[in-house]
């Protein structure tokens, strides 16, 4: 629970990076709950088109070397647990927000005729009205 505030301290910048813990655990930990989140979502929702697997793969590992390089830029390699950690952990903060608007937006499809219908739903909003109907 404290990691959590503390996540969320780095997320509303009343904390930085360097007041996370430097620890190898720690960050495969974070990597790991940001990853199983991402799966459970990617599982439990209606699959995205192509391999989704393979792209979230490919964002846990882009993230992670992005930062190895980005520290070790800057001259301070000493910093990536850190840094790393505090990356992950903010992620994980914006996975439930993110599950929301995911799993609303594939229930809002165009169909041809322009409207926008929410599926299981009799309501539709056309393109040109603000006010919705039932069909």
């Amino acid at each position: 629970m404290e990691l959590i505030r503390l996540f969320a301290q780095l997320a509303m910048m009343r904390k930085s990076p360097e007041e996370v813990p430097a620890s190898p655990v720690l960050l495969a930990l974070t990597i790991g709950v940001y990853f199983g989140g991402q799966w459970v979502v990617g599982t439990l929702l209606p699959p995205m088109k192509g391999p989704w697997m393979n792209r979230l793969l490919l964002d846990v590992a882009f993230t992670f070397v992005w930062y190895a390089l980005l520290m070790y830029l800057v001259k301070k390699p000493e910093r990536f647990l850190q840094t790393g950690t505090a990356v992950y952990g903010f992620q994980i903060l914006l996975l439930p927000p993110s599950i929301a608007i995911a799993g609303c937006s594939r229930f809002w499809t165009r169909s041809r005729s322009g409207n926008i219908p929410c599926r299981g739903s009799p309501w539709r909003c056309s393109s040109g009205s603000s006010r919705p109907t039932v069909t």
